[in-house]
C-alpha cells in the first residue's frame, strides 16, 4: 500500500495505471511501484523522502499539468465521489461541489473546470 500527500495519476508503459487521492492509501501493481515512488508515492507508515535541497544558481522548471491531464484528473474524482455515493458531495441541482472534487485532488480547481468535467461525464 502506497499513499501520495497530492492526487497523482501513475501510467506505465505496461499500460497500468493507478490514481492517487491526497493523503488516501492505495494498493498498488508490484510492476509499477517503483514509478509510483518516484512520482512522490511513498509506503503507508513511512514518511515521504524529502530531498535534500542544495543552492544553485540554476533555474529549475516544474512541467505544468496539462490542462487535459488536469481534466481527466477532475473527472476521475467526481466518479470517486459518485462511487462513494456522499448526497452532499452533491448540490440540490445534482452537480458535484467543487470543494469535494478539491478534497480529493488536493488542488484547487474553478467551477468552469467542473462544469467542463461534469458534462463530459455527463455525456458519456
Amino acid at each position: 500500500m502506497l499513499i501520495s500527500d497530492k492526487a497523482l495519476h501513475i501510467a506505465s508503459l505496461s499500460g497500468q495505471s493507478v490514481w492517487f487521492e491526497a493523503g488516501v492509501a492505495q494498493e498498488v501493481p508490484p510492476l509499477i511501484v517503483d514509478e509510483c515512488i518516484a512520482a512522490g508515492a511513498y509506503p503507508v507508515g513511512k514518511q515521504p523522502q524529502t530531498k535534500k535541497s542544495v543552492a544553485t544558481s540554476a533555474t529549475v522548471e516544474v512541467d505544468e499539468v496539462s490542462d487535459e491531464d488536469q481534466a481527466m484528473e477532475i473527472m476521475a474524482a467526481i466518479e470517486q465521489l459518485m462511487d462513494k455515493g456522499d448526497n452532499k458531495a452533491f448540490s440540490k441541482n445534482g452537480d458535484p461541489r467543487v470543494r469535494s472534487i478539491e478534497k480529493i485532488l488536493g488542488y484547487d480547481i474553478t467551477s468552469q473546470q467542473r462544469d467542463t468535467a461534469w458534462a463530459e461525464l455527463s455525456e458519456a
